[in-house]
């Protein structure tokens, strides 16, 4: 029974390590077409309009997620490399698919990561900003919508200090 369990726990973690691999290769192809059939973040891509920007980003967002779904589909029909139960194979297949398919991605995919931090900026930046203390930590409890100068810092821990007296 326990090296039943052993050689199991060994072969998961073999197959976890080669689809990890797999995974890695296919999402790292797949950033590299990406990079040929949409257009690069740059100057160029910002002047377009706000439509053809969230467009651009939510066609190559469904793609990623098309693939990722069917690389996954494609490696639980696959046999696992080194036998076990149907279960442990499922658990790995959707964990390492899921996982590696989409770190592969981001990774290779610097232009989408750009494209979505410009949108950020561009579209929440305005409303957060003015919703949202900008200043200040909630850790300490110093969220200010207006900057903390020296001289405040300085008179709160005077208070700090008669309070502690």
């Amino acid at each position: 029974m326990v090296k039943s369990l052993y050689s199991e726990n060994l072969a998961v973690t073999g197959n976890a390590a080669i689809l990890a691999v797999l995974h890695t290769v296919y999402g790292a192809f797949i950033s590299y077409v990406f990079y040929y059939i949409f257009d690069e973040f740059n100057e160029s891509w910002q002047a377009r309009s706000k439509l053809y920007q969230v467009t651009d980003i939510a066609i190559e967002i469904m793609l990623i997620a098309v693939f990722g779904y069917w690389a996954s589909e494609t490696t639980l029909m696959l046999s696992p490399i080194f036998p076990v139960s149907r279960a442990k194979e499922i658990a790995v297949d959707s964990w390492v698919s899921g996982i590696f398919f989409v770190i592969a991605l981001f990774l290779f995919l610097d232009g989408l990561t750009e494209k979505l931090k410009y949108m950020q900026d561009s579209i929440f930046q305005v409303t957060f900003s003015s919703l949202f203390p900008q200043y200040g930590s909630i850790v300490d409890f110093s969220l200010s919508y207006e900057p903390v100068t020296e001289e405040d810092k300085k008179k709160a821990k005077a208070a700090r200090k008669t309070e502690a007296k």
